[in-house]
């Protein structure tokens, strides 16, 4: 009889958007994160005019120098950490595909919030705007983490505790220095700048590593 073959009404159709592969997300965040990258150059200008010799016209576009350096090596720790916790990721949701667009609007404003802070590094306004992008950055990697391991949501089920929060914390650690060193503009825009500048060496060279182990182990976090 066709009633047999009928499917039961309380079974669930399939949501064609609850396990998708992470290739394309991959893709997509390669090339954002790429040209991100690249759009840093247009803030060099070569010096038009040389009232005295080249080395010192140089010197004098030393900020934006600076910040092509700094903020090219900050993309690329961002880039480097997201693309290890993606190894982790087995599928991706529809929830998990919003929060990495959203991730990548923010990276696609830091070739804009480091042009204000090459031109006005003395202003505490670009000081603030450049430290909210870089903490909008690093907040939704953290929620995405989060969101991704959450009762082992999109990751294997053996991935050890242990390894997860180590994970948190350090997709955690850059927001936290970064809002510190907004608060700290009101104070010294000078160690606002020195944290901007460290926060990446940190992260290449894990001098934290034990700590965020350390704190891994706490059961609270």
């Amino acid at each position: 009889m066709s009633f047999l073959n009928q499917k039961p009404m309380s079974e669930k159709k399939p949501n064609p958007l609850a396990n998708l592969n992470t290739f394309r997300l991959e893709t997509l965040e390669d090339g954002v994160f790429a040209i991100a990258m690249t759009l840093l150059v247009l803030n060099l200008k070569v010096p038009e005019k040389l009232d005295d010799s080249l080395p010192k016209a140089i010197l004098q576009i030393w900020p934006n120098l600076v910040t092509f350096f700094g903020s090219f090596i900050l993309l690329g720790v961002f880039w480097f950490g997201h693309r290890a916790s993606l190894n982790y990721v087995k599928h991706a949701d529809h929830v998990y595909h919003w929060l990495e667009i959203i991730l990548l609007m923010f990276v696609s404003i830091v070739p804009f919030s480091a042009s204000l802070i090459s031109k006005y590094y003395s202003e505490q306004a670009a000081i603030i705007i450049y430290g909210i992008n870089l903490i909008a950055i690093g907040v939704t990697i953290s929620i995405q983490w989060i969101y991704a391991t959450h009762n082992y949501r999109l990751i294997d089920k053996e991935l050890p505790v242990p390894f997860i929060k180590f994970a948190k914390i350090r997709s955690v650690f850059a927001p936290t220095a970064y809002t510190m060193a907004i608060l700290l503009s009101f104070i010294s825009i000078k160690i606002s700048l020195f944290i901007y500048t460290l926060v990446p060496v940190l992260y290449i060279f894990p001098v934290f590593l034990p700590v965020w182990r350390r704190m891994a182990t706490w059961r609270f976090i």
